[in-house]
């Protein structure tokens, strides 16, 4: 037996169901910290102890004994957002429902909100931006990313009368999105002045008043609320695909609530249902519109804005994070976000 083996043991067991921080280990039993992680890995092979991440490089162990069962629902609670990329998701829930289960959605109208109640353990699936969902694994460590999804289907929308896109001094966007890298994106490449105004809005209907009262020059937005603002009279000042290449919106993640069993099934039916899809657009698309409360002639006419791939291809996100600033979201953030088995 391994020297400071039982001393490990010992301290995990009176930890109980609340576990150690792993740095905590080391101080505990005056082993070195080198050692402990040698050890822990060691005791993980054979299963008598697991380690669950809570933040980017922090971690709690607990004895595989004092763990609960971990959640096998029957529904399971799925968010979305109000938006015409989830072509796929009627299809996806009949499949499910084939295997006995279904899912209660829940459409968010922001995806910081979204996906903080993945990883808060109130929801067991989200749809949500890639960007959000890796920057918010970053600080809680809450959700795993599991599949793929949609790619672009942004847009910067300027007032009407603004005739270059340089000239904007406001600018409204969602928090901790695609629709906020993307802003990062325009900031370095496109935008004259150090000085840009950004205001922050929670809804797709904040966009809507603040041009209409000109308290912003232009809304970073995606579909259909940007076609829903061209339709208005505003006008398309930029095409994010046009200046970044593929980028994702979004993609599928997992609570840490969700057993391993589960996201396996639950993965294989998704990519089966984003398959399928394309070959059924206008009816998916019109069933879709009923889920999320939208005008099915809007969902078909904007749907079609947005690319589809089942999984993360880690060489569209390389390309893409190149065009903007890598705080929270870079790709070893995001290669610790995927889930893997």
């Amino acid at each position: 037996m391994k020297p400071g083996r039982e001393e490990v043991l010992r301290v995990l067991e009176e930890a109980g169901e609340e576990g150690v921080p792993q740095s905590e280990l080391s101080r505990l039993t005056s082993l070195s910290r080198s050692y402990v992680a040698e050890l822990l890995k060691e005791l993980e092979r054979e299963g008598v102890v697991r380690g669950f991440r809570i933040g980017r490089r922090s971690f709690i162990v607990k004895l595989s004994r004092m763990l609960k069962p971990v959640e096998k629902p029957k529904v399971l609670e799925l968010g979305v957002l109000r938006a015409s990329e989830y072509v796929f998701l009627p299809l996806w829930r009949r499949m499910v429902r084939e295997r006995g289960l279904d899912f209660r959605v829940t459409v968010y109208e922001d995806a910081l909100t979204l996906t903080r109640d993945l990883a808060a353990g109130r929801l067991h699936l989200a749809l949500s931006p890639l960007y959000t969902q890796v920057a918010v694994y970053s600080l809680t460590g809450g959700l795993k990313v599991i599949g793929g999804g949609s790619l672009g289907g942004a847009a910067l929308v300027v007032r009407e009368t603004l005739k270059d896109v340089r000239d904007v001094e406001a600018i409204a966007t969602t928090k901790v999105s695609t629709m906020e890298f993307l802003l990062g994106v325009l900031a370095v490449s496109e935008l004259r002045g150090a000085g840009l105004s950004i205001k922050y809005i929670d809804h797709p209907e904040d966009a809507f008043y603040l041009l209409k009262r000109r308290l912003v020059d232009a809304v970073n937005m995606w579909e259909p609320y940007s076609s829903m603002l061209v339709m208005k009279g505003y006008r398309r000042g930029i095409d994010y695909s046009e200046l970044v290449g593929s980028y994702y919106c979004c993609t599928l993640a997992a609570s840490a609530t969700l057993s391993e069993e589960r996201i396996l099934e639950i993965r294989e039916l998704y990519e089966k249902a984003i398959g399928e899809s394309r070959g059924r657009f206008e009816d998916c698309a019109e069933q879709l519109a009923l889920m999320i409360d939208l005008p099915a002639d809007v969902v078909k006419r904007t749907a079609g804005k947005y690319g589809f791939l089942e999984y993360i291809d880690l060489e569209i996100l390389r390309e893409s994070l190149k065009h903007g600033p890598r705080f929270l979201v870079n790709l070893t953030s995001a290669r610790e976000a995927l889930y893997s088995v």
